[in-house]
């Protein structure tokens, strides 16, 4: 299932039902409300798999890597990335 929300408060009001399996977020959502979600949520799920969607590139960054604590998948890259980067991400957590 996906669901889509418009804002990072939402995405807050929305993990309050229940955690998601993944978070996939805008670049320029990136912030300290999305940090502090991200820590609430690895606090329970240490494995929870966030990917960002860089503004340009066609790059996919898996976490870990250079420190990241989420993947990132270039915008340009998106239709080609975003699957492979979802399986990569979500298969660290089992």
């Amino acid at each position: 299932m996906i669901d889509f929300v418009g804002s990072v408060d939402e995405a807050v009001d929305f993990c309050r039902e229940g955690w998601p399996h993944a978070i996939v977020f805008e670049a320029v959502l990136r912030g300290e409300r999305l940090d502090q979600l991200a820590e609430e949520i690895r606090a329970e799920l240490p494995g929870f798999s966030f990917i960002e969607i860089a503004e340009e590139g066609n790059a996919f960054e898996i976490s870990g890597f250079n420190g990241m604590n989420h993947a990132r998948v270039g915008r340009d890259g998106l239709h080609q990335s975003l699957p492979s980067a979802l399986v990569f991400e979500l298969s660290k957590q089992y």
